[in-house]
């Protein structure tokens, strides 16, 4: 079919002025081509297609119905009041079971409405109350229990200006209606629809009803349908959806829906049996109750009940609140309407706030409502609280989430009560937590759910750290599950990090809804006492709390040294927060509250019989969070090294392989030493006496460590062993420390460490470091210590010696073998015994196996100790002692040991390689580019040819014939001249010792010239120490 013509648009319209509220039976008299399409086409929408099986066509028919009611406000009117008269309502938008069908319905009812309104509105204001839809009486109490007091209508109290019409009055019976109490019966919710309707009283009979606008009769049949609904309850969603968008058109049809107490009829609907809304007995005088109603829902579904949620919360934020402050900052926009007080205190009722939340409907509609309830309403605040800490107590943790959500927005208000209800909402959670600790992951949420409001709003946060003695000890020590113990751990960093860094958007939001606060916080409840020294108030303004630090967090305890100063260019300076809170995690160690969980960890894990269980990690979040604090300047004047080495020595007393407790324990340890030495004047950690620093020393050395070499305590010891050694290095840094190396180098673990972890395996450090690769922290101490023991005494270092040699992993482990033999090989006695325990063969052969590749990629880093390692060695080999028998035995017997025909050729290569620059030998043939050593690693192949020509004729050979070979393209004159023409006679005259007395001249005299030579033609470079 064709649309209507614009003619009869026109005519519709002014047919529609006339007479805006034409009957139903008068619009179907109008037989123009428009309407009888319009008519027609509906119907064919309703009685055929919705039952069609394919329904392909709908989407169109319902755009081109939409264009005709777009174009004809009568139309508009006709289709509402057939709706309502035909059942099409309760047929297509309750009890349809299609849901595309109900969709496209509710669009075309929603169309037609919003098409009407305008020529409709100033009809809303007189449109009357129907009798036969009478709200019924409700019965309100303030306890918390969720009864509510009865309240009658305030006398004289005004209609909202502008609803009523001037010159038309209604009824008494409609003002009753309107806002008071009904004291006749009201119509309940009858579950069967057959059932005729009670005979409406005379004088109610006998009053002429003027005719309801088409919109607001679609909201009062919306409001008829409720009773019916709950047979329906699988089709709600457009049902309220409905409703929800008519509310939404403007505060004409909100006024009018709070003159009809709609948000009531919704309660007492949603509510059912537990409504609080009752109403007089049907059959008083018979003495039988009301029928049950219908229940919606079952096991696993929940009635789709969002958009009424979202129109009760629209409802009670369109209106002005019975409070002294009728607005809140979630008030609509607008002159604020009318709703009766027992009504208000009816969307407030524990009973309806219980059920909303256990649903979890529309979690953002509790919350508005509830926000607006409870702004600057004591009254309302310890309603809704209470039922939201009652369903924390009761719920599993998977129903938790709308009830610690608005929680959080309830407690995060910004008015006048701000500082009581934080008070009274965190004390009674706090309390709740405390009793349900055996329910890990309930507690987890509540945890995560509080540090989200703490995060995000100033003053939960600094009242959390202000009453630190009800939940950290508990939360972090006394959790009954690590994840507990872990989520403690995260909590304390998050709100100390935005106490220390608040971010500009957390500051901004609660520099903006933040209000002056003056009230004084009220004693806690029985068993919750606060924490000493905390602030008896919470008198801050809100910007003062969004920008400022709290300056003081908690008094000192009593003999406390002197508030530390740090030291320029130390860790810095920390947030009064961050002190506070560390010094009362380290005011457990000091009071030596720990000393009994270590014992109760050690019986769980003497339990298992499993040799390879994980002991349980008690201690290592709170440890690893006081390791967190010291790393941000945090340091203590209480701390002391006598009660860190109690406490080490009962947990590591339980020989725990891979123990995280001892792990977390000593990172706190070395962390702590650390930030301490940043301290003027030194904290008692770092200046002990120095009988307890060696104690300690000598108790943390007699540690046990486990080292084998699977993937577990591989894992284990890369993050146990950093901290271990770091810890050694920072205590032979502390006054006495000389006593701590006496007892570190000959300490058997220490010999054990060199071998295991730095000798036989790379898994744990690399003590050589490459340019390409980060710093490490690790490898740095491990030198430390390592030049440190060196310095004492030779034995160690030969004792080293043989145990870097001994194991033959210098081809394998180069990375720390060699700077091992670097830092022992100081003297001539440790280069002999290097040489008599076949350091020599060890190092050509690593320059066979990898020399030219490591010339290729320039890893002088790695050439040069292995050049300057052999470079000592033919120093020693080559100095012939004939006034020492046994010297030179030793020398003779160490080249004897050494087999130079296995490397020789390969070893060569790579000296010729980084002898290029210097000898002027050419590059090869399309090769790249030669890289050209460092002087000092071209100064050191020089001595290892020396070496090599002295015990091995062949190299003597080869490398005089590339001396001579290529004599022209060094320098032309001067003394290396000078000797190549000896080397040369030399060479004719087939003496083998002179020859080589010239070549060592060459070779000596070839140091002074080319790139070797200095400025000024100075000196030789000699061998390279360690960098």
């Amino acid at each position: 079919g064709a649309a209507p013509a614009d003619h009869d648009a026109t005519a519709a319209a002014a047919a529609a002025g006339a007479a805006p509220l034409a009957p139903l039976a008068a619009l179907n008299e109008m037989h123009d081509v428009g309407m009888c399409a319009l008519r027609l086409g509906c119907h064919f929408v309703v009685e055929t297609l919705a039952h069609a099986k394919d329904k392909s066509l709908l989407p169109e028919w319902v755009r081109m119905l939409q264009m005709w009611l777009h174009r004809s406000p009568v139309a508009c009117r006709w289709f509402l009041l057939q709706s309502e008269a035909a059942g099409w309502v309760r047929s297509l938008l309750l009890a349809c079971t299609v849901s595309e069908m109900r969709e496209k319905f509710a669009q075309l009812l929603l169309h037609a409405a919003a098409v009407l309104r305008p020529l409709e509105l100033h009809l809303y204001p007189i449109a009357p109350l129907l009798p036969d839809t009478a709200p019924p009486v409700v019965v309100v109490t303030t306890s918390l229990s969720g009864s509510l007091e009865g309240t009658d209508e305030e006398e004289g109290e005004e209609e909202e200006p502008g609803m009523l019409d001037a010159g038309v009055r209604l009824a008494a019976h409609e003002d009753a209606l309107a806002g008071g109490i009904l004291t006749s019966p009201p119509k309940r919710a009858r579950t069967d629809s057959s059932l005729p309707a009670p005979a409406a009283s005379s004088s109610l009979a006998a009053a002429p009803q003027p005719e309801l606008p088409a919109g607001l009769r679609l909201l009062g049949c919306l409001l008829d349908l409720l009773p019916e609904a709950p047979h329906h309850w699988r089709h709600f969603s457009h049902f309220f959806e409905t409703a929800l968008a008519m509310a939404q058109l403007g505060p004409e049809e909100r006024g009018w829906m709070l003159r009809r107490r709609f948000a009531s009829h919704l309660v007492d609907f949603y509510l059912a049996d537990e409504s609080p809304c009752v109403g007089l007995p049907a059959h008083l005088d018979e003495g039988r109750a009301a029928p049950r109603r219908a229940r919606m829902g079952d096991k696993c579904t929940l009635p789709q009940l969002e958009h009424m949620v979202a129109l009760l919360s629209l409802l009670a934020r369109a209106a002005h609140r019975h409070e002294p402050v009728a607005r809140t900052p979630l008030s609509l926009e607008g002159r604020l309407l009318h709703m009766a007080a027992d009504e208000y205190q009816l969307l407030g009722h524990g009973a309806l706030l219980r059920r909303l939340l256990k649903d979890g409907l529309h979690v953002a509609a509790i919350c508005d409502l509830c926000e607006h309830l409870c702004y600057e309403s004591r009254d309302a605040t310890e309603t809704a609280l209470h039922v939201i800490l009652s369903g924390i107590d009761t719920m599993d943790n998977e129903q938790l989430g709308p009830y610690l959500t608005t929680f959080c927005h309830v407690v995060d208000l910004a008015d006048s009560l701000a500082a009581w209800r934080i008070d009274w909402a965190l004390q009674r959670l706090l309390h709740v937590i405390s009793n349900n600790m055996r329910y890990k992951q309930a507690t987890i949420s509540c945890m995560r759910a509080l540090l989200s409001l703490c995060v995000l709003s100033s003053r939960p946060r600094r009242w959390m750290l202000h009453q630190r003695a009800l939940w950290v000890k508990e939360w972090l020590l006394s959790g009954l599950s690590s994840q507990v113990r872990c989520t403690a751990e995260h909590f304390i960093k998050a709100i100390l990090a935005a106490e220390s860094q608040p971010s500009a958007a957390a500051a901004g939001a609660a520099a903006a809804g933040d209000t002056a606060v003056g009230a004084a916080l009220p004693p806690p409840p029985a068993g919750l006492a606060a924490e000493t020294g905390a602030a008896a108030d919470f008198g801050l303004t809100g910007d003062a709390m969004a920008t400022e630090v709290v300056t003081e967090m908690a008094v000192e305890p009593s003999g406390a040294a002197p508030e530390l100063a740090v030291a320029e260019g130390g860790a810095g300076a920390c947030s009064p927060a961050l002190l506070s809170m560390y010094e009362h995690l380290v005011s457990h160690v000091v009071l030596r509250e720990l000393r009994e969980l270590p014992a109760a960890a050690a019986a769980g894990a003497q339990a298992s019989k499993h040799p390879d269980d994980v002991p349980p990690p008690r201690l290592a979040p709170y440890f690893r969070l006081c390791a967190w604090c010291a790393r941000r300047g945090a340091v203590s004047p209480s701390l002391r090294v006598e009660e860190l080495q109690d406490l080490y020595a009962l947990q590591d007393g339980h020989r725990f392989e891979c123990d995280e407790t001892k792990r977390e324990m000593l990172s706190f340890w070395h962390a702590a030493t650390r930030a301490s030495f940043a301290c003027v004047p030194p904290p008692p950690l770092v200046a002990p006496p120095p009988q307890a620093l060696s104690a300690a020393f000598h108790r943390l050395l007699d540690s046990f460590v486990s080292l084998r070499p699977n993937e577990r305590f591989l894992e284990y010891n890369r993050a146990f062993l950093p901290s271990f050694y770091g810890l050694l290095r920072e205590m032979l840094d502390c006054p006495g420390g000389d006593d701590c190396l006496r007892v570190l180098v000959p300490h058997r673990n220490w010999e054990w460490a060199i071998k295991y972890v730095i000798v036989d395996t790379a898994e744990y450090v690399q003590l050589l470091q490459t340019p390409d690769q980060e710093p490490d922290p690790f490898a740095h101490t491990l030198r430390s210590l390592l030049r440190s023991s060196a310095g004492v005494n030779a034995d160690w270092r030969l004792r080293t010696l043989g145990v870097a040699l001994s194991s033959n992993k210098l081809l394998t482990n180069r990375a720390n073998v060699l700077p091992l033999l670097v830092i022992c090989m100081a003297g001539e006695e440790e280069v002999a015994t290097a040489c008599e325990r076949g350091a020599t063969a060890q190092l050509c052969a690593c320059l066979d196996a990898c020399g030219a590749a490591l010339y290729e990629d320039a890893r002088w880093e790695t050439l040069l100790p292995i050049m300057a390692l052999l470079a000592k060695c033919a120093g020693w080999l080559r100095h012939r002692t004939s006034d020492d028998a046994r010297a030179e035995a030793r020398r003779l017997t160490a080249l004897g040991a050494w087999d130079v025909a296995a490397t020789r050729d390969q070893v060569l290569h790579v000296l010729f390689l980084l002898l290029r620059p210097s000898l002027g030998l050419p590059p090869a043939q399309g090769s790249r580019p030669s890289p050209v050593p460092p002087p000092t690693l071209q100064a050191a192949s020089f001595d290892v040819a020396g070496l090599l020509a002295a015990v091995d004729d062949s190299c003597a050979q080869t490398i005089t014939s590339a001396l001579l070979r290529n004599r022209a393209r060094l320098a032309p004159a001067g003394p290396l001249q000078a000797a190549l023409n000896a080397l040369e006679r030399a060479s004719a005259a087939s003496a083998a010792s002179g020859r080589l007395a010239e070549l060592e001249a060459v070779l000596e005299a070839a140091k002074l010239v080319g790139p070797l030579a200095g400025e000024e033609g100075g000196a030789p470079v000699g061998p390279a120490e360690e960098g």
